[in-house]
């Protein structure tokens, strides 16, 4: 499956406004043409954690939101396995699902018959309308199946279940010039990515915390650190804030499982075992071998017969020019 159209109703400065994605495709164009705007609105009406920034007036078309305000966004979804809307129960039957429609590839066009036409596609088309709640001043969001114009807060709509959203493997990579925040194990999008591929290494995270809480040299046992230590913790017990057979103890972490993972950052190791932080190779090094991370993840999902779609914002950031040509290509 994969994503062949997004279209727009007021959405930040699109009154109206559509783009036909190829399957495989490289947008391009000047600053401020639209580029953010198409990938944050796939990541709004796709991604589970918000991985755009928080909704703001400036993501209704005008900027003034009020109370009627209203923008949505519909991602026509397409190449299902067959043509057959009976195939997809999941997708096309019961309490809450999509409208077969049918997409051509060849006019970039829906079309609405009961029936396939010959040369269409079977496709669902998935919506995502924001409003503004003046008396709260809140901003909410709905995800639907859409099945033409409304207004989802107030008339009934198809609601469509994550695990739908989850069979698509959408990932999502905006631009961000802090890649080895964005894609490391301190990053739930990416721990999200880890987790569909079976991919967590979770014995191992066992072994480092148990590693840490038993660890054999601490800072606290420096004497001349010791001194004060021992000295703050009568203060401590005076204020019947620690135990009388307890002490102070410092450790890299907070010993839980995310505190660990948090910590955890990429070096590399030679032959002889010296270590030097990845982070020191350089910003595209960084950046680049969490790009080929993901690829991996996408190669292994495409193995076990399911689906994955990326969405990379400015994927060549940090790289030398001379690679953004094999970066597209890969």
């Amino acid at each position: 499956m994969r994503i062949a159209q997004v279209t727009f109703f007021d959405f930040r400065g699109l009154k109206t406004g559509q783009i036909t994605l190829p399957h495989h495709g490289v947008l391009l164009g000047g600053n401020n043409v639209g580029k953010t705007a198409v990938v944050e609105s796939i990541a709004l009406v796709f991604g589970r954690e918000r991985v755009t920034t928080q909704l703001s007036d400036w993501d209704f078309f005008g900027g003034l939101p009020q109370p009627d305000s209203r923008f949505t966004i519909v991602c026509t979804v397409t190449d299902f396995s067959t043509n057959n809307p009976s195939d997809h129960s999941n997708w096309f039957s019961g309490e809450s699902s999509a409208q077969p429609v049918w997409w051509h590839e060849d006019k970039s066009e829906l079309t609405f018959e009961p029936d396939c036409p010959v040369g269409a596609s079977l496709a669902a088309q998935v919506a995502l309308c924001g409003r503004y709640d003046e008396e709260n001043c809140e901003f909410e969001t709905k995800r639907y199946f859409y099945h033409g114009p409304g207004n989802p807060f107030t008339d009934a709509c198809d609601v469509i279940p994550f695990r739908r959203l989850e069979e698509l493997g959408v990932f999502i990579i905006p631009g961000n010039r802090q890649w080895d925040r964005l894609m490391s194990f301190g990053s739930t999008s990416f721990l999200k990515a880890l987790r569909q591929s079976d991919a967590i290494p979770g014995e191992e995270i066992e072994k480092v915390k148990l590693e840490l809480r038993n660890s054999k040299s601490g800072i606290e046992d420096s004497p001349d650190f010791k001194a004060l230590l021992t000295s703050a913790e009568a203060e401590l017990r005076s204020f019947l804030m620690l135990g009388t057979d307890s002490t102070l103890v410092y450790r890299t972490t907070s010993l839980d499982t995310f505190g660990v993972l948090q910590n955890l950052l990429p070096h590399v190791k030679d032959a002889q075992g010296a270590l030097l932080p990845l982070s020191k190779q350089g910003a595209g090094m960084v950046s680049l071998q969490s790009f080929l991370v993901v690829l991996a993840i996408a190669q292994k999902r495409k193995k076990a017969g399911k689906n994955f779609i990326l969405v990379a914002e400015e994927p060549e950031l940090h790289l030398h020019p001379s690679l953004h040509k094999r970066l597209a290509n890969r």
